[in-house]
């Protein structure tokens, strides 16, 4: 029996098939159309300077292991920088949320980069990366809940952007 007689025979399998084939082409529409905004970073981030409290660029070249010394000689920290308008425009660049590694965290990764052997250190990276908001002076664990809520308000444009908000890198400029 062919697939025809069978959508005949039994019309529900061949609604569930065209379901299936709207839904299939939307997701497949909504993931290769307009601007894409969680894409990863290129050769340059955004760091943050904690004694000046300015923002920074370091290329990949140039990028040292963690913990990072900013311009100022201080702890220079990685942030998620964002614009409700153009990235192009500096005067429109906010900052989301800062983001470290904890103590623990940065020894571990010093040790396997040393080829030692580090126990749990997927455990030890979940707990050890730390997220703040740039006017806070707490520092919360990124898989908590206030850290899941800084995260989520950051992504949001930290309801400072009437529409959209675009994250924005370096290379933008």
């Amino acid at each position: 029996m062919g697939l025809r007689e069978t959508i005949d025979k039994n019309p529900a399998l061949g609604y569930g098939l065209v379901g299936g084939i709207i839904v299939l082409a939307v997701v497949t529409y909504i993931l290769t159309s307009g601007e894409k905004e969680f894409k990863t970073h290129g050769k340059s981030r955004y760091y943050y300077d904690m004694d000046s409290k300015s923002l920074y660029v370091i290329t990949e070249t140039d990028h040292p292991d963690p913990p990072m010394k900013a311009p100022s000689g201080g702890e220079g920290v990685y942030a998620v920088v964002f614009s409700c308008s153009d990235c192009k425009d500096k005067a429109s660049l906010e900052i989301g949320m800062l983001t470290k590694y904890s103590k623990e965290l940065l020894d571990a990764l010093i040790r396997k980069r040393k080829g030692e052997e580090v126990e749990g250190l997927g455990e030890i990276e979940r707990k050890g990366k730390l997220v703040r908001f740039p006017d806070s002076d707490d520092w919360v664990r990124l898989d908590s809940e206030d850290g899941s809520k800084i995260n989520i308000a950051s992504m949001r444009g930290r309801d400072k952007c009437p529409k959209t908000m675009k994250t924005c890198w370096p290379e933008e400029e």
